[in-house]
């Protein structure tokens, strides 16, 4: 028997708010979305587009996420064509200058039109997060303004601020399926989860995996 092929057709918006100037004042995402089987939002990298201040900050603000996707309905989109897409990854920022944890000031760099962003930041996988934190000097720390888990360590006379999600914080994400009446949740990307036979390692993508379920 042959095999059947299965293709659906997919529109990337970024997840964010204030929203990207090309959906800003237009009516593209509920357009748009008429042509397509599935919306991907991202909800992640809000901070390239810095308008106020210029320090490390969440990936994927809470209350930001939630705004975007309301918003995104609002102009139109159907909500069961949208798959909230949330990280498996943070990023690890060099302070400019550290005042304190949570307050670390990077280099100011123009981005698009924003006074300031986070492009100068690395990316690092939720693997490899997972074990410099052991290696921080103040460990886990929780803001529970933006929802999200972040940690300070120093490289030789530097301090670095590394944010990113973890299991907490992408469970709390996944209550907007239930809220917004969303179509899936997905991940960016698998690869970013520890698969080797440690046991502790094991444990955690096992957590990762878990909280992309809704409670």
């Amino acid at each position: 028997m042959g095999h059947k092929q299965f293709l659906y057709r997919r529109l990337f918006l970024l997840g964010t708010y204030p929203l990207p100037a090309s959906v800003r004042n237009k009516t593209l995402p509920g357009a748009a979305s008429k042509y397509v089987d599935y919306v991907h939002v991202t909800s992640f990298d809000v901070q390239k587009h810095m308008w106020t201040d210029c320090f490390a900050k969440a990936n994927a603000p809470y209350h930001q996420i939630q705004t975007g996707i309301f918003t995104y309905i609002k102009k139109g989109l159907r909500p069961k064509k949208i798959i909230l897409i949330v990280p498996w990854f943070g990023y690890d920022h060099t302070c400019n200058h550290f005042i304190e944890a949570g307050r670390c000031e990077i280099h100011k760099i123009a981005f698009e039109g924003a006074p300031c962003s986070n492009v100068g930041a690395t990316r690092i996988p939720y693997k490899d997060i997972m074990q410099l934190l052991p290696k921080s000097i103040s460990g886990r720390i929780w803001d529970d303004d933006l929802k999200a888990p972040f940690f300070v360590y120093k490289n030789a006379q530097t301090f670095h601020e590394v944010w990113y999600d973890d299991p907490e914080s992408i469970s709390l994400r996944t209550t907007f399926l239930k809220k917004f009446k969303l179509g899936g949740i997905g991940m960016w990307n698998a690869e970013f989860a520890n698969y080797n036979s440690d046991p502790i390692a094991a444990m955690k993508t096992e957590e990762i995996w878990n909280a992309l379920c809704p409670p």
